[in-house]
């Protein structure tokens, strides 16, 4: 669902066809570089659960806080040189790197990651069929060594489902139920995602929770002063 990822997506992807392929980081410079999204994501905790509850409160209804998202957006709106040169970093690794920014700087992946190791579902390689072809692993978008695992369990792997697109082998890759081993194929998965969706938006536009509470009078006043405030 990430914007971001679909993003990087298109870059690497573009980057493969350009160049025939994509570059993989030594793994002395990439396991230090993994570490690092979860860092930032501990930083974050760190600050939420650091920052008393009505400190957090007041901020959230500051002008600064109830206008963050324009700030964003004029962040990159009226981007800097240092902005643009970050940017322009960012965007040439992902074309060289697959999923550069995913793989070692976000901490919301970071945190799905961690939370996809209690997932009842994992991706599973039975080896009486597999032909080792290694085409699974070429294909991983994380570089995850599949072709080797029985397996996958990593906070690495998000369940694209691209390794068992490319398996040239009917059932010797799938995604499974850790209990009772049921095959659960894509279209079910998509399904359900979908499903998610919707009942999640549904029941925040039901209960009122969809659209912010901030009148558009006041949110157009406050745009201008959120230039000079700062977080407290």
């Amino acid at each position: 669902m990430c914007p971001i990822g679909t993003l990087s997506e298109w870059l690497w992807q573009g980057g493969a066809a350009l160049h025939g392929r994509n570059r993989a980081l030594p793994r002395w410079a990439d396991l230090p570089l993994r570490s690092m999204k979860y860092l930032l994501l501990a930083l974050v905790v760190w600050v939420v659960v650091m920052m008393p509850v009505p400190a957090l409160a007041a901020f959230l209804s500051s002008p600064y806080g109830l206008v963050a998202d324009v700030k964003m957006l004029d962040f990159f709106r009226d981007a800097g040189r240092l902005t643009t040169q970050v940017c322009s970093v960012l965007v040439i690794l992902w074309v060289v790197t697959k999923n550069f920014w995913c793989r070692f700087l976000c901490p919301y992946g970071a945190l799905m990651g961690l939370a996809s190791l209690s997932s009842p579902m994992r991706i599973t390689r039975d080896p009486a069929t597999c032909i080792d072809c290694g085409k699974c692993a070429k294909a991983c978008p994380s570089l995850i060594p599949v072709d080797v695992l029985r397996t996958v369990r990593t906070p690495e792997c998000n369940g694209c489902l691209t390794c068992v697109s490319v398996c040239p082998v009917q059932d010797a890759l799938e995604m499974r139920t850790l209990v009772g081993r049921r095959r659960i194929a894509a279209p079910r998965i998509a399904l359900g995602v979908a499903l998610i969706v919707v009942a999640v938006v549904g029941y925040a536009k039901t209960v009122g929770h969809w659209h912010g509470h901030v009148q558009e009078a006041l949110f157009f006043k406050l745009i201008p002063s959120a230039g000079t405030l700062s977080h407290p």
